[in-house]
């Protein structure tokens, strides 16, 4: 059964990821064929999705559905994992393998060090209270 608070949760969250998304999108360049805006969207993301959705915000006892709309709508939409490998793709296939490892590189291990940064500030934010 469909639960109408909580999709309506992740609606709204999802409609505002998708906007910030977008009108970043505009103003970020791309730099011989990466994407910055994707990478930012997807780092932003990261951190806020580690630090305050599914940490310092749901310690704090934030309901359900705000950890709904912030976590699978906002953080969902604003993020893409999509464009990131459409534009792995495009450099695969254009033969520009240099650009696509280091890009790669930048989306994965990048990614991978803005959680571990976020969960390490969010720990040193907890050890402070």
């Amino acid at each position: 059964m469909i639960k109408l608070k909580e999709s309506s949760a992740v609606f709204v969250g999802a409609t505002l990821g998708g906007l910030a998304r977008y009108l970043l999108g505009l103003y970020l360049p791309t730099l011989a064929g990466l994407s910055l805006g994707t990478l930012l969207v997807n780092y932003l993301g990261t951190f806020l999705l580690v630090f305050f959705v599914k940490g310092y915000l749901s310690q704090k006892g934030l309901s359900s559905s705000l950890q709904l709309a912030l976590g699978t709508g906002f953080c969902g939409s604003f993020t893409t994992f999509s464009s990131a490998m459409l534009d792995l793709f495009k450099l695969l296939r254009a033969g520009n393998y240099l650009a696509f490892g280091f890009y790669s590189f930048l989306i994965i291990v990048g990614g991978l060090v803005v959680a571990y940064l976020s969960y390490c500030l969010l720990t040193s934010v907890e050890g402070r209270q």
